[in-house]
């Protein structure tokens, strides 16, 4: 797993990228050495139980992916299945399709942890 997160390096220009528990334990990563990996992993899971949350006050299914962007970098957090999310942050001149091409093999692969 941790070589497919480092790949994303090079399919999609991933500045960072990790699979997390949906309690936010760090299971998989390929980040810079400067992050707060327990943080990166709660705030990441946080993020997806709001959204969640609201999507089901609405009525709603859970979301399959929410896009964080911000000036210089966009973060897309895939949910990937029953007890994990996968992470990825990239320049935000990259495309979230060209992210959602890029991590098809880790979803599935994420999905059976």
């Amino acid at each position: 797993m941790d070589d497919m997160l480092k790949q994303l390096r090079k399919t999609c220009g991933a500045v960072a990228s990790a699979v997390v528990g949906k309690d936010g334990l760090m299971m998989h990563h390929d980040v810079p050495d400067e992050v707060a990996l327990e943080t990166f992993g709660i705030m990441s899971a946080t993020i997806v139980g709001a959204s969640v949350t609201a999507a089901t006050e609405l009525g709603k299914d859970e979301p399959s992916r929410i896009v964080v962007e911000t000036g210089d970098l966009n973060m897309i957090i895939y949910n990937a299945g029953r007890r994990a999310l996968l992470v990825v942050a990239v320049p935000n001149d990259r495309s979230v399709e060209d992210v959602d091409k890029s991590v098809q093999e880790i979803l599935v692969s994420a999905k059976e942890i």
